[in-house]
């Protein structure tokens, strides 16, 4: 096996591991947190308060705050749900990303052509922002994407030529 196909291998199957591993974790937890916001019950009180009395009027505001509360909650929920969708996106990337990884390392030519769409992908994502960043840790972290792509996109296509 050529050197630098079992490189790109490894950078393609690393990134879908570790892409991959915290995406399922945040997917999990999301979920779980929604089970959790449909299972929580509804608070239904039976009667109308009595306004004329402190009592009622406590009642009355606590109520007007449950009220709040479910806009809150429902709020909630949606920026869960987006959430979940955002970290299924992900893992759905990483698992791409690793059956690639993989598929470079049986010499298949659907992962090499995939993986070039990949690096690619990422290597004008990186680029631009480099170019877009101001600070020196983001640019140095986004060059260090479009190095490692422009190396996997000149290692799979070296195989072409």
């Amino acid at each position: 096996m050529n050197r630098h196909l079992t490189i790109a291998s490894a950078v393609f199957t690393w990134a879908g591991a570790l892409l991959g591993l915290p995406s399922l974790a945040a997917l999990l937890y999301f979920v779980w947190a929604l089970v959790g916001l449909h299972l929580t019950p509804t608070g239904n009180t039976g009667g109308k308060p009595e306004y004329n009395s402190l009592v009622g009027l406590l009642v009355g505001g606590a109520q007007l705050a449950g009220k709040a509360m479910k806009w809150l909650t429902a709020g909630a929920q949606w920026a869960i749900i987006l959430l979940a969708a955002l970290s299924l996106l992900l893992l759905v990337f990483a698992i791409v990303l690793f059956a690639v990884g993989r598929g470079l390392h049986a010499h298949h030519a659907w992962a090499r052509v995939l993986g070039v769409i990949l690096a690619s992908g990422l290597l004008l994502a990186g680029a631009s922002s480099a170019l877009m960043f101001r600070q020196s840790l983001a640019v140095a972290a986004a060059s260090v994407v479009a190095a490692m792509s422009a190396y996997v996109v000149w290692a799979l296509c070296r195989e072409f030529a």
